[in-house]
């Protein structure tokens, strides 16, 4: 019977991924992607559902916003250093992700400019859209951009340490280096998830897409809020 069934199925037909005609693999390879892809972007859709919804609160609930305000730095400087130590605890990870952009949310409310906090929102999530679209259309060879990609990481590191350690402070050009750099790992990020990672990587995948869009977004945010 099982030979029967997998007999119907062309052993040469490509499927609809960069990945898969490249191997030449069967319709169920390409189902398991397909299965793989959804799976990694309802993930991410509710993770980042979860950090919208602690940055709401922190904005537009009083109680809550006075509570983020009045704890003040310190414990926002040990959620930056825990989401680093806990990155290979998903869940946890995100918790502290989103309570942290949600007190810098609250921050940026109680200094009166909360719409800045919306538009920068919204910027990213457009700039998202439309860069998972160019690769999901174009299914180009991105697998280049590596080593820019961490080069200009090392470039950002460096540069974010100067600033803390020696005073200086942070330039537009900073924010504008630091988004451009986000949404180049953004494409590398999709195109890995189009051509290289499995069903088992869906975790990985989930949180390079997560720590992009994020780091993106307080990019953006920093760029609007020095305008």
């Amino acid at each position: 019977m099982a030979s029967s069934v997998y007999g119907s199925i062309p052993k040469n037909e490509p499927g609809p991924y960069e990945a898969v005609q490249k191997r030449g693999a069967p319709e169920w390879e390409a189902e398991a992607k397909r299965g793989f892809i959804i799976k990694v972007y309802s993930i991410l859709s509710l993770q980042l559902a979860f950090t919208a919804a602690c940055c709401a609160g922190a904005m537009f609930v009083t109680p809550v916003n006075s509570l983020m305000i009045g704890i003040g730095f310190w414990p926002l400087l040990v959620a930056m250093i825990g989401s680093f130590i806990c990155l290979i605890a998903l869940i946890y990870n995100k918790v502290i992700e989103s309570w942290m952009v949600a007190t810098i949310c609250a921050l940026y409310q109680a200094g009166g400019v909360g719409n800045i906090v919306l538009l920068a929102w919204a910027t990213t999530f457009g700039i998202f859209a439309a860069l998972t679209a160019f690769v999901f259309l174009t299914r180009w060879d991105f697998s280049g951009m590596w080593l820019f990609l961490f080069v200009g990481t090392i470039v950002m590191m460096v540069w974010g340490l100067c600033n803390m350690l020696f005073g200086f402070h942070a330039s537009f050009v900073y924010g504008a280096f630091g988004a451009l750099l986000m949404s180049g790992w953004i494409i590398y990020d999709t195109w890995q998830i189009m051509a290289r990672l499995g069903p088992d990587d869906y975790i990985l995948a989930v949180i390079d897409l997560y720590l992009d869009i994020i780091n993106l977004f307080l990019f953006i945010l920093d760029m609007f809020g020095r305008n």
